[in-house]
């Protein structure tokens, strides 16, 4: 992708404008890996965490106007990948562990750090989490009742589509070695994932 020119601002000097781009160029170019590649998500939420809050500290919050541009996501999503980022930066934190981002993303909802590394510590016994396992210790250290049937309940979801449709996308399935099943799923959670904000905005003012 060619690299957007845009002027300096009147804040900003040519040679301030230079770094810009370039920060600019390398966020653009870790979202299209992220959209092209849907099993790199748990990987390229780090890159993009890492490089948001560089571009944080180092331009301010035009950083955050900049990446709304190029992800297309709310200032509150970008605001949550830059405080889980923040709160394990060290990178040994996470790449000494089976836990992915999603699961570091609920640990990050821990305010205490001593208290967070030592949920992380428990955790990483070498078995694989899912993010209900992982949520359920996040809300146990913070004294958060989880109601107990959230774990199994669960729902299957169903679609109609034209035959050619079908056939297109059991062709995508195994292209990607996937059930169809599966492949219907990661398209769920990913949506789920990009819209988690919203979702969680319009949730509560429906139970106003």
């Amino acid at each position: 992708m060619t690299p957007t020119q845009a002027l300096p601002t009147d804040s900003q000097s040519p040679v301030e404008a230079k770094p810009f781009e370039a920060w600019k160029q390398k966020g653009e170019d870790l979202f299209i890996t992220l959209q092209l590649k849907e099993d790199e998500y748990e990987t390229s939420q780090w890159d993009i965490g890492d490089w948001l809050l560089k571009g944080k500290e180092t331009f301010g919050e035009m950083a955050y106007e900049a990446a709304k541009q190029i992800t297309r996501w709310e200032k509150g999503t970008l605001y949550n990948v830059v405080s889980v980022v923040r709160r394990f930066r060290d990178p040994s934190l996470r790449s000494e562990t089976k836990l992915k981002w999603s699961h570091f993303k609920e640990l990050a909802r821990i305010d205490n750090e001593k208290k967070r590394l030592d949920v992380l510590d428990k955790l990483n016994d070498g078995f694989p989490k899912t993010v209900l396992q992982v949520r359920a210790a996040v809300d146990k250290a913070i004294g958060k009742k989880t109601a107990k049937h959230n774990a199994a309940k669960a729902f299957y979801l169903k679609t109609s589509l034209k035959q050619e449709q079908r056939s297109i996308f059991k062709a995508l399935a195994k292209k990607w070695k996937k059930t169809p099943d599966e492949l219907l799923r990661s398209i769920v959670l990913k949506f789920i994932r990009e819209h988690e904000d919203e979702i969680q905005v319009k949730s509560r003012a429906r139970k106003r």
